[in-house]
């Protein structure tokens, strides 16, 4: 799924500040004919980040469960839909989302939807911690009745005037795989309370030391929060104290965590100030890992040709030993932990991705996932990797225009730090990867992919070819139409230009002798795909890559 330029992300935002839900009860029934479009509000102040017909996030003429239509969710391998209703909770407390949902079968796999719901006090910047609706056999790939359910508002929104309830969706794993189930809702009312009637649900819960966990609430809680026994599944345990007004609690161990090992925390039965118990248990991954290290992100795959299924990030260890990076995580760009006591041994790389076994399959390798419902950003993005306790390792800020190459955008090839002992952070230490991988069909068209995930630059055959752009540009590219390699030449000598297609056929060749200084040759007309444009004298090679459209 592509996301939302960083531009039109800002005035969505601020658009949404001045067009919200304020009166409250309210009910949508979604009755209304659906508008279609990517990041689009499809019915007024409710956003859907794929709006179609029949597909994505639509309007369900077929499973409503009063009226004609109900709000249609499907979730594939390339697509984690999300919807946004924006409020205004000036003078609201006690808010709830109240509404019905079921599952419909769609397609022959069996794997379940799973929902989650999260919510923003900032206009979507940010969002908290997202709670599950049911488990992952409440939604399966089959047809289901309607069910009630749930969602408290975290205390944090209460009186707050730009706020984001989010209702996202993902496959779950199933037993074979294939098609995920389709999720319907309808009759969805939000509601404020008079009083405090709902159970305190957890925030955010994280490792501060190695003997020391903190755990923050959605509201100040009770005295069941200082009883040990209500916390599990990290070593022992020895008390847990309440602080910041009851909202917050600290749980210190006797046996210290393991660096790298990420614990399942459980928190279960503890109650707010009026009584109410938290129900059902959640469970929060909990690491320490302060290691530091040299270690550099190295490839960026952001936006194949198609649907983005390809995308990927790959690092490397530039340091001599190995380096624990169990529960390192996503910062910026995408969300996820590292596996657990995942070492990187010296010169290793290792690649992460969005839709793993999809990448797996493609580049015939072994990647590491992180959280499915993020993209990489089509419009260039930060993207950064810290450890467990938050001290930044590396990060990059790449670019879609000059002086980053356009060619990385949609068009089939990574961008990739060949110079590995580079600054990654400035663009004129990247390229764009020459390594012809195959033809992917991205869902709507077959491109081809050049990229090295797992290794270095350029390996074998055609793509051993060296690229060395210091004096060599192909203006413009991609092009529909004709264009003009440029090039400086240090002295007087013959160059030879040979101009292949993907498969290493030899389309083109074209001898001369130059004169010192800049020169260029018109490129012949050609048909469209992609072609390695090779420039060479008796002393030197250069390569570069053509697009024609």
């Amino acid at each position: 799924m592509k996301k939302l330029f960083t531009l039109l992300t800002m005035i969505l935002c601020l658009s949404q500040a001045h067009a919200q839900i304020s009166s409250f009860p309210t009910t949508e029934g979604f009755e209304s004919p659906f508008t279609t479009g990517l990041n689009v509000a499809f019915i007024p102040n409710w956003t859907g980040n794929e709006v179609a017909f029949g597909t994505r996030i639509f309007a369900d003429s077929l499973n409503a469960r009063t009226g004609i239509r109900g709000l249609g969710i499907i979730p594939t391998s390339s697509f984690s839909p999300t919807v946004d209703v924006a409020l205004n909770l000036t003078g609201i407390s006690n808010m709830s989302a109240d509404f019905w949902a079921k599952s419909v079968a769609n397609g022959t796999g069996d794997r379940e939807a799973v929902m989650y719901f999260s919510t923003s006090i900032d206009g979507g910047v940010t969002f908290s911690t997202p709670i599950q609706i049911g488990d992952t056999s409440t939604f399966p790939n089959a047809t289901t009745s309607y069910a009630n359910y749930t969602y408290p508002f975290p205390f944090n929104t209460f009186n707050q005037s730009n706020v984001i309830l989010r209702i996202a969706v993902t496959r779950g794993n199933g037993i074979s795989g294939g098609t995920a189930g389709r999720i319907v809702l309808d009759d969805f009312t939000l509601t404020a309370s008079a009083g405090d009637i709902f159970p305190p649900t957890v925030l955010s819960a994280s490792a501060t030391t190695q003997s020391s966990v903190t755990i923050t609430f959605s509201e100040p809680v009770g005295v069941s929060a200082e009883t040990v026994g209500n916390y599990s599944g990290l070593t022992a345990i020895s008390n847990a104290v309440r602080s910041s007004g009851n909202s917050v609690v600290t749980l210190s161990l006797s046996n210290p965590l393991t660096e790298g090992t990420i614990y399942t925390l459980n928190v279960s039965s503890i109650a707010d100030l009026v009584g109410n118990v938290m129900n059902p248990a959640q469970q929060f991954s909990i690491v320490f890992n302060d290691n530091i290290g040299n270690i550099k992100i190295t490839e960026i795959l952001y936006n194949n040709p198609g649907t983005d299924s390809l995308e990927f990030l790959e690092i490397k260890n530039l340091d001599s030993s190995p380096i624990n990076i169990g529960g390192w995580k996503f910062t910026d760009g995408v969300d996820g932990l590292f596996p657990s006591n995942l070492t990187i041994q010296p010169g290793q790389y290792i690649v992460f991705a969005k839709y793993q076994q999809v990448v797996n399959d493609f580049f015939n390798i072994n990647s590491y996932a992180w959280e499915i419902t993020n993209s990489l950003n089509n419009a260039g993005e930060t993207v950064a990797i810290s450890n467990a306790q938050g001290t930044l390792i590396d990060s990059v800020a790449y670019g879609i225009t000059a002086p980053w190459d356009s060619t990385a955008n949609g068009y089939g090839p990574s961008l990739t730090l060949c110079n590995e002992s580079a600054d990654n952070n400035l663009a004129s230490s990247w390229t764009t990867s020459l390594d012809y991988v195959g033809l992917y069909f991205g869902g709507t068209t077959t491109d081809s992919i050049f990229a090295t995930p797992g290794t270095g630059c350029l390996t074998v055959g055609l793509n051993s070819i060296k690229e060395n752009t210091s004096s060599i540009s192909i203006v413009p590219n991609p092009s529909a139409y004709t264009a003009v390699l440029n090039f400086i030449a240090p002295k007087n000598d013959k160059y030879t230009l040979n101009i292949y297609d993907i498969s290493g056929r030899l389309v083109y060749t074209l001898s001369a002798s130059i004169q010192q200084g800049k020169n260029s040759f018109d490129l012949p007309q050609l048909d469209k795909g992609t072609y390695i444009i090779e420039l060479s004298t008796n002393e030197s090679l250069q390569t570069s890559r053509f697009i024609k459209l």
